[in-house]
């Protein structure tokens, strides 16, 4: 997955929307003048992704292949996480079957390589959210304090992310855990979280 995801990276020129997060990253001189220009001119998108792509190219450069990587590292992030949630939901064999599925599907390849990794990050947080939910079901602090930060990470990532932990909620109430209502603090927390973005 990880070659498929690599192979022709840097073959084409950014496209317009890749373009602008490049333009925000290299123009401005750190998070908080990327947060302000947002907010300037009125971008719909939270700010996680420009600060993650402007620390990588930092240190790495601003050539296409190495704009995109980030987006492939995610990526492989995404089929690990998918293959637990296989795992815990269904059988190894379910598993195994998402891996194939994420790995080769065409969208999941064409985000891989696309240098706005905000949907990457979104899946990446969700899924680890999911992950933490029969954890929290159960009455574990732990879970429930990692399931806030994944959950606010998530949202500061894209505001799709919301349609993933409305789907947590059907968990909850299809699971009806004992501490159900931990669950509904987190998600109070992580919108208190959100409001000053």
């Amino acid at each position: 997955a990880f070659a498929l995801r690599m192979h022709n990276l840097g073959e084409q020129e950014l496209r317009g929307d890749e373009a602008f997060s490049w333009n925000y990253v290299v123009s401005e001189s750190g998070p908080i003048s990327i947060v302000e220009r947002i907010i300037r001119e009125g971008d719909p998108q939270p700010p996680l992704h420009y600060w993650l792509l402007q620390m990588w190219v930092n240190a790495f450069g601003d050539s296409e292949i190495s704009l995109r990587i980030p987006s492939v590292l995610l990526s492989t992030i995404v089929i690990a996480l998918v293959y637990q949630f296989g795992c815990q939901t269904v059988s190894r064999f379910t598993g195994y079957s998402t891996i194939l599925l994420t790995s080769f599907h065409p969208f999941q390849i064409w985000l891989a390589q696309d240098v706005r990794n905000m949907y990457q990050l979104a899946f990446v947080f969700l899924l680890a959210g999911t992950l933490l939910l029969p954890g929290i079901m159960k009455g574990k602090w732990q879970s429930w304090w990692m399931y806030i930060g994944f959950g606010s990470l998530a949202m500061y990532s894209h505001y799709y992310a919301v349609f993933g932990l409305i789907a947590h909620v059907f968990y909850v109430i299809v699971v009806r855990g004992t501490y159900w209502s931990r669950w509904v603090i987190a998600i109070g927390t992580i919108s208190l979280l959100l409001l000053p973005w």
